[in-house]
C-alpha cells in the first residue's frame, strides 16, 4: 500500500456512508488527553502524532478499494511486469547465504545494512560502502534524516504541490514547511532566493528533482546548478529524494547529489522493484549520516536482512537494466495512452501535462471544474484520482484557486485499456 501522506492534526475518520470525500473537511485536536487519561493534566506541548496528523490519502484509498472503481489515486508499481523466476531466484539466494551466527537472512543484522547490499547501492552512487545507510523504505530515510538535522522551529523549503510523507516526516520533527512555487521545470530557485534574501534562510531544502510528485515536473539543469550555488553560499542542506530517478525515458539528467557534497541523497526499491520489501537507502554528510545511525538502532535495529538480501540479488543480477527499460516502457505507453483519451474526450476543457518519466499525470481543469467535487462524482461512476488539494502544505482555509483546479492521476499499475475506460468515465461526469 501506500505510505501515509498526512496534511494537518488529527482528523475524524471519514464519512464512508456515502462518496462525499473532501481533503478539506478536517479538525484540529490533540491526543494527549486520551493516552495521559485527562484532557486537564498539563502537557508539554504537541506531539509528533499531532503535528503530523490524518492522512487524507489513505482514507481516499479506502473509499477507492469498492469493486469497479479504477483507481488512479495510488502510485503503485505494476508488479505484473516484475520476472517470477527472479523473484524465486532472489528469494533462493537469501534462504541459502550462512553466516557465523547461522542464516544470515534470519539473524540480526548491522544497523547500517548488510555489506553486500551497501556495496551496490555504493557503486550505483559512486560513493563508499561505508558512507550508505539501508532504511526500511525511503520514508523511513526521510523520518530519521529528518530527525536527525531539523530542530523544532527550524524551517524546511519544498516545492508546493509536495509530497506529503516527506511534509509528515518534517513536521514531526517539529519544523516549520514553508511552500516555494513550482512550474514544469520544477522548483522555482528565485523565490527560494528570495526567500534568503528576506532573511529567512531554511535549515533545508527538500526536493523531487527528477519526476516530481505529484506534478511530475523535472527540474531543469539550470536551476539545479542554482539551487546547489544557494545551499552552498547560505549552508542550507539539500534533500533529493530519487524514489523516481530510475523510471525516467525522456532525457537524462544529472543528479543533484554528488559524492562529499551538502546533499543527502535518498532512494528507493520500492518504485522500481517491490514496495513490499520495504527497502531503502541514504548517503550523504558524515554527520548527517551518523546522526541518522543512531537514531535508526533506536528505532528499528536495522532493516530485514532477508529483505536486503533479496533486493541485493536484484539489483546486482545482470538482469536489472533490462527490468528497468520493460517499466519504462509500459510505464510511457500507458502516460501516452491515458492523457490522449483525456484530451480526446475533454478537448480544451483540460490541460495535462505528460511526464517523460515517473508514475503520475498532473491535470488542470481549464474550465473551472473542481476537482474535489469532480472526485465525488467520478468515485459514483467507479473512478478515483486524488485532487489537487490534497497535496497542499498550506492549512485548510488559506486555498488558492489551483488547490481546487487540479488533479493527480496515476497511471503505472492499471493496463492501457483500463486507463482509457477511466478517462471516458471522467468524462461522463465532468459536470455536475
Amino acid at each position: 500500500m501506500i505510505s501515509p501522506h498526512g496534511l494537518s492534526a488529527v482528523a475524524p475518520p471519514p464519512d464512508r456512508s456515502g462518496t462525499n470525500f473532501r481533503p478539506e473537511r478536517q479538525t484540529t485536536g490533540s491526543v494527549t488527553g486520551s493516552i495521559t487519561g485527562s484532557a486537564d493534566r498539563p502537557t508539554t506541548g504537541p506531539t509528533a502524532a499531532d503535528r503530523i496528523g490524518s492522512s487524507v490519502i489513505r482514507d481516499l484509498l479506502a473509499l477507492t478499494e469498492r469493486p469497479g472503481v479504477i483507481s488512479l489515486a495510488g502510485g503503485l508499481p505494476d508488479l505484473d511486469l516484475l520476472d517470477p523466476e527472479r523473484i524465486r531466484a532472489a528469494a533462493d539466494h537469501a534462504a541459502s547465504v550462512s553466516g557465523a551466527h547461522g542464516p544470515v537472512a534470519l539473524q540480526y543484522g548491522p544497523t547500517a545494512g548488510l555489506a553486500t547490499l551497501r556495496e551496490v547501492v555504493a557503486d550505483r552512487l559512486g560513493v563508499d560502502a561505508d558512507e550508505v545507510v539501508i532504511t526500511t523504505g525511503s520514508q523511513q530515510g526521510l523520518d530519521l534524516m529528518a530527525r536527525s538535522v531539523i530542530a523544532p522551529g527550524d524551517e524546511v523549503a519544498l516545492q508546493e504541490p509536495a509530497y506529503l510523507g516527506a511534509v509528515q516526516a518534517f513536521r514531526a520533527a517539529g519544523a516549520t514547511v514553508v511552500g516555494l512555487p513550482g512550474d514544469d521545470r520544477g522548483l522555482d530557485v528565485d523565490a527560494l532566493s528570495a526567500l534568503i534574501a528576506a532573511g529567512t534562510a531554511p535549515r533545508a531544502v527538500y526536493v523531487v528533482a527528477d519526476h516530481h510528485n505529484p506534478t511530475g515536473a523535472v527540474m531543469s539543469p539550470g536551476r539545479r546548478v542554482r539551487l546547489r550555488e544557494l545551499a552552498d553560499a547560505h549552508g542550507i542542506l539539500v534533500i533529493e529524494d530519487a524514489a523516481y530517478r530510475d523510471l525516467r525515458w525522456g532525457p537524462p539528467t544529472r543528479p543533484l547529489f554528488a559524492p562529499r557534497s551538502p546533499v543527502v541523497h535518498v532512494g528507493s526499491a520500492s518504485k522500481v522493484l517491490a514496495p513490499g520489501l520495504r527497502v531503502g537507502w541514504m548517503t550523504g554528510p558524515t554527520d548527517v549520516i551518523d546522526a541518522v545511525l543512531r537514531l535508526k538502532q533506536a528505532a528499528d535495529l536495522h532493516t530485514p536482512t532477508w529483505n536486503q538480501l533479496m533486493v541485493a540479488h536484484l539489483l546486482g543480477d545482470g538482469h536489472h537494466p533490462r527490468h528497468l527499460e520493460r517499466i519504462r516502457t509500459a510505464y510511457r505507453s500507458r502516460a501516452v495512452a491515458l492523457a490522449d483519451e483525456l484530451t480526446t474526450r475533454l478537448g480544451d476543457a483540460v490541460e495535462v501535462t505528460v511526464p517523460d518519466g515517473g508514475m503520475f499525470l498532473w491535470m488542470t481543469t481549464r474550465d473551472g471544474t473542481d476537482t474535489d467535487g469532480l472526485l465525488d462524482r467520478a468515485i459514483e461512476a467507479g473512478v478515483a484520482f486524488v485532487p489537487g488539494s490534497a497535496f497542499r502544505t498550506r492549512p485548510p482555509g488559506s486555498d488558492t484557486e489551483a488547490d481546487h483546479t487540479t488533479a493527480r492521476l496515476a497511471f503505472a499499475s492499471r493496463p492501457e485499456e483500463q486507463l482509457r475506460a477511466a478517462a471516458r468515465r471522467l468524462a461522463e461526469v465532468w459536470r455536475p
